[in-house]
């Protein structure tokens, strides 16, 4: 089975349901900019008048192909998700979004959804039963600069996740440090980068995520991100605390100051002066 008749399967099942308004094709394979490559997975957004209705069971998902694997979960946003894996390896994402009736149009569905960035980057139209069919190009993707309050909470959070890392580290718990250091300061790090691209380097297309960074992030940066990249070692571990700090204190005072505000400059320092000492 190839990607196409995957998509063809699922677009043929999707007619058959009432209750599916439109099915949208979303990421890679409705990109033109940086479009799929061999690797790519098909993704897909339901806007379904009952989208509680598919977490019941997953034997709908065995009529598209040869079922491995199916995993049912909730998005951030608490949309329904199927992530499905099929014979060959073909992985397909459906995420559930419920209709709104009081909207006429898929485009209108769509603004009032998540993901606005992913939606902007690129989308084809499978399914579409709104009354205005008319799909309206969306404006082009943008970075969502962060309030004050947004910007001191992030920089708060990433500064108490130095502290933890540095105490695991310490104290010889590596797999708790690996953790820290590659699941919770990762998002800061490169939320910082992306407000960074935005205020000081004037970029617009700023990828979601960190995909594409080579193209529009800090270069000094991107030559640091080898070493925030540990080995499970301690001095490795050390040097990828004490590069990231140095790097987020960077962006983030120039950041700071091209928005009007604060950078937690005094914590910093009595962070950085604690790691010194220990060292």
């Amino acid at each position: 089975m190839t990607y196409e008749a995957l998509e063809n399967r699922i677009a043929d099942w999707a007619y058959q349901q009432d209750d599916v308004r439109a099915v949208v094709v979303i990421g890679s394979r409705a990109r033109q900019d940086h479009p799929a490559d061999k690797f790519s997975d098909l993704d897909l957004c339901i806007f379904t008048m009952n989208a509680d209705a598919y977490h019941v069971d997953n034997g709908w998902l065995a009529g598209f192909g040869k079922l491995w694997l199916a995993i049912y979960e909730l998005t951030e946003q608490g949309n329904p998700e199927w992530m499905a894996l099929y014979e060959g390896g073909l992985k397909a994402d459906l995420v559930f979004f419920q209709a709104d009736p009081a909207l006429s149009s898929l485009t209108e569905q769509i603004a009032h959804a998540p993901h606005q960035n992913v939606f902007r980057r690129g989308m084809r139209v499978l399914l579409n039963r709104f009354s205005s069919v008319e799909v309206i190009a969306l404006p082009p993707p943008h970075i969502e600069l962060p309030t004050p309050e947004a910007f001191a909470h992030m920089t708060a959070e990433f500064l108490m996740n130095v502290t933890r890392l540095h105490k695991f580290i310490q104290r010889g718990d590596l797999w708790r440090a690996m953790t820290v250091n590659t699941c919770k300061m990762r998002a800061g790090l490169v939320r910082m980068m992306e407000w960074h691209a935005h205020c000081i380097l004037g970029s617009d297309n700023i990828w979601y995520d960190g995909r594409f960074m080579d193209e529009w992030a800090d270069q000094q940066a991107l030559r640091s991100l080898p070493d925030i990249f540990p080995r499970y070692e301690t001095q490795a571990l050390q040097t990828a605390l004490l590069t990231q700090l140095d790097l987020f204190h960077r962006m983030g005072t120039q950041t700071a100051t091209q928005l009007g505000y604060p950078f937690p400059t005094e914590a910093y320092e009595h962070i950085k002066a604690m790691l010194e000492t220990d060292k």
